[in-house]
């Protein structure tokens, strides 16, 4: 029996549940953790959705959990989930650039038989990055692009206002992705899964620009054999701007592979 629990819910949730309902995933229980509120709407999209407790949640094994809860649910449940052995589908991913946490994860993994599995989300071609991870001299550089109030977090750490990027692109950050994701937790949590593919941090730049109607991302890879550039845009959730629509798919992907199983395997 495939058992799915839905760690929080948000639109990521939500989407994922609409996708159940059309049959995009096949699922035999749906279990959510989430206020009581998020749940009365989630049930109109799927009334047999189980509501839980998180504390009765985590002595339980499911075929997968996926976490949408956020930085401080996912930093103290997420390794509860695991010492269940459960599968646990990461959003909240940013927290893994915390090398204590990451190596307190992956004890639990290898002691429990858990595992984490992080979505490439809104980085295209990170299959790419993974496949020429082999290579000491690898440069990996992801540039992102959103719109001033959806980067108010990094703005207000940079020593910006909100509204002082209205008529030009500002640059807010330039460096080490792992440096700028344990300073702003609620930031870009995508980004992590570029520093997994490539086994090593990459050069993050972060920029506010009126002018982007959803969120764009650009990626150039510098390597041996191989360069490449490629750019993205999305949209992003209305009742959630922060969020590119595409992570919601970047999440049923790793689902249906983790739930579903395939017989020929495009990896």
């Amino acid at each position: 029996m495939r058992e799915l629990l839905l760690f929080g819910l948000g639109p990521i949730g939500l989407e994922v549940l609409r996708a159940i309902t059309k049959g995009l995933l096949k699922v035999d229980k749906v279990y959510a953790v989430a206020p009581h509120a998020e749940i009365a709407k989630a049930r109109e999209i799927l009334p047999k959705l189980i509501e839980l407790d998180e504390d009765v949640a985590v002595k339980m094994k499911f075929s997968a959990v996926l976490e949408i809860a956020g930085p401080q649910k996912a930093k103290e449940y997420v390794p509860k989930f695991l010492m269940q052995g459960n599968t646990v589908i990461m959003m909240t991913s940013s927290l893994l650039a915390d090398d204590d946490y990451m190596e307190e994860i992956k004890r639990i993994t290898k002691a429990y038989g858990g595992r984490i599995v992080v979505p490439f989300g809104a980085v295209g071609g990170l299959d790419l990055v993974n496949a020429l991870s082999v290579f000491e001299d690898l440069k990996v550089e992801v540039e992102v692009r959103r719109r001033p109030e959806v980067l108010a977090d990094v703005l207000r750490e940079a020593g910006f206002e909100v509204d002082a990027t209205e008529d030009v692109p500002v640059v807010l950050y330039e460096g080490s992705a792992k440096e700028e994701l344990r300073k702003v937790q609620k930031g870009i949590n995508t980004i992590m899964a570029a520093v997994l593919a490539a086994g090593r941090d990459v050069n993050l730049r972060i920029v506010a620009d009126a002018s982007v109607k959803g969120s764009k991302y650009s990626l150039i890879i510098e390597s041996p054999i191989a360069k490449a550039k490629l750019q993205a845009e999305y949209e992003v959730f209305e009742e959630d701007p922060k969020l590119s629509k595409i992570m919601a798919y970047s999440a049923l992907r790793a689902l249906k592979a983790v739930l579903e199983g395939v017989e020929v395997v495009v990896f």
